[in-house]
């Protein structure tokens, strides 16, 4: 292996999930890292990302329509429903190919919105419930698109927002994307 990063090697996980009744035993050779005792159990179990691999980058380019969920004014992503969003990102998505990459449609949603106002809990951002996001992860997982959820924290954390979305998170096709806005209050 000399070192490499497990998950570089897609063709090695396809390989050993292909034995009939699986792999009885794996001897890595080489330099190894420390980090193979976790990328092996990947790459025999685990699931590719959108476009193939264990990694999105290098090699991947997103492509995502953006918004938030219900609101068409924070991007185009609500101008129409999750299945409609998808075909439109499907048809947009090949036109930023090229360089060797392999275009992933995706959508960028917004989870979390920052606000001028403290809100009931005082971080100064809108959580978005569940269910409202689950139709739009639902339909991107269905066309093999890649999701981000992005987060606005106000004054809360990263982390305590990305508990919110911890059953997405755990989903291949999720990851984040984190988006410092914060908002002042009224009498700052």
């Amino acid at each position: 292996m000399d070192g490499e990063d497990l998950r570089r090697l897609p063709e090695v996980g396809r390989a050993l999930r292909a034995v009939p009744g699986g792999v009885p035993a794996v001897r890595l050779v080489g330099e190894i890292t420390p980090d193979a005792s976790w990328q092996l159990p990947l790459l025999q179990e685990g699931e590719e990302l959108p476009g193939g691999g264990y990694l999105l980058f290098p090699g991947h380019r997103l492509v995502a329509l953006y918004g938030h969920s219900w609101a068409p004014e924070l991007g185009v992503l609500a101008e129409q429903s999750p299945e409609e969003a998808v075909t439109r990102a499907a048809a947009i998505a090949p036109d930023y190919g090229g360089e060797g990459l392999v275009v992933v449609p995706a959508f960028e949603i917004i989870a979390t919105v920052a606000d001028s106002r403290a809100g009931d809990d005082g971080n100064y951002s809108n959580e978005s419930p569940l269910d409202d996001i689950r139709p739009w992860i639902e339909a991107a997982g269905e066309a093999g698109f890649y999701v981000l959820l992005d987060l606005q924290p106000g004054r809360s954390d990263f982390l305590a927002q990305a508990r919110l979305y911890e059953e997405f998170l755990r989903l291949p096709y999720v990851g984040l994307a984190l988006d410092p806005e914060w908002r002042l209050g009224p009498d700052e």
